[in-house]
């Protein structure tokens, strides 16, 4: 059951919403739910791994004139994203940011399980005890997370940061947004949000722990199983990203 789809249906529960959200980081915001600022007719449809931190904590500059500091402001970027959230029906200026499905589970890889270690045998007792069983090797390799890419999922955060937006747009067409902008392309923002805001706005770069991964390090058979995991994000995303255009990319780089 998804809570979150009875925000605007139950009318006690928006009171305790907000305060849910912010001790839920771990939580994706399906369907037509996002960012919202009213004032300025703009919602952010925020998605794991696809600059989200970046996007957000510009957000929060651009709004509370100062920097976020999760020491000063005792939450996380996120949370103070989920505090603001509504319904993107409501503003007419809606904000999507998309990423090459392949490139974005490589990111999670990198950033996640290297970096931060979220596979690893201390990080899964102490915050993930429930999915012990689940875990087929801790700290796995690349090529032994793909392998059982659906094991390492029953794991909340590796689930979060992994799953296919399609399936957090919950049926929600990608036309929904006016305003679609690659990850490739993310410093239009920088011009987006100045114009937006009536104030100088940069994005910065945020969660960039761990060394990024070439795609040259995949089996041919490995992409193949990503490629096809990642199959109805590559629909939903076609006019922008394609198994055809990631494939011959792994090619040119083996």
């Amino acid at each position: 059951m998804n809570i979150f789809r009875f925000q605007f249906q139950i009318p006690l529960l928006p009171k305790y919403y907000k305060k849910i959200m912010a001790v839920l980081p771990e939580v994706a915001l399906t369907g037509k739910v996002g960012y919202v600022d009213k004032e300025r007719d703009f919602g952010y449809k925020f998605l794991p791994k696809n600059a989200s931190t970046s996007v957000l904590k510009a957000l929060y500059q651009a709004t509370h004139g100062r920097a976020h500091d999760v020491q000063a402001q005792r939450y996380k970027i996120h949370a103070w994203g989920r505090r603001n959230t509504g319904e993107l029906e409501s503003v007419n200026n809606r904000l999507i940011v998309i990423r090459d499905p392949v490139k974005r589970l490589m990111s999670a890889y990198s950033n996640r399980v290297r970096y931060h270690r979220a596979l690893s045998e201390e990080r899964i007792r102490l915050k993930h005890p429930q999915a012990l069983k689940n875990i087929s090797r801790f700290d796995p390799t690349l090529s032994e997370f793909i392998n059982d890419l659906v094991g390492y999922m029953r794991v909340n955060e590796i689930r979060h940061h992994c799953e296919p937006i399609s399936k957090s747009l919950d049926g929600v067409p990608l036309d929904f947004y006016n305003h679609i902008v690659k990850l490739e392309d993310i410093a239009e923002l920088n011009d987006f949000f100045t114009n937006l805001y009536g104030k100088q706005v940069e994005l910065g770069r945020w969660q960039t722990g761990g060394k990024k991964i070439p795609l040259g390090v995949l089996r041919r058979d490995e992409i193949e199983k990503i490629i096809e995991f990642y199959a109805a994000d590559y629909e939903l995303l076609r006019d922008y990203y394609s198994p055809d255009a990631i494939f011959s990319e792994w090619e040119s780089n083996g």
